[in-house]
């Protein structure tokens, strides 16, 4: 579980610095937004597995 969610926030969060990087962004735009999206995503994946199934 803890490896999961810690290649999620890799994965996207590599995903953002290539991108920023492929379009000359100065500002870090997509390595923030992917990452935070990457966090929320971790946990949401998290829970959805925690919680018992019905």
């Amino acid at each position: 579980m803890g490896l999961q969610m810690g290649a999620i926030i890799v994965l996207l969060t590599w995903l953002g610095i290539k991108l920023d990087f492929w379009l000359h962004f100065k500002f870090p735009l997509f390595t923030m937004l992917l990452s935070m999206f990457s966090a929320f995503a971790a946990i949401y994946y998290f829970i959805k597995d925690f919680l018992p199934k019905k």
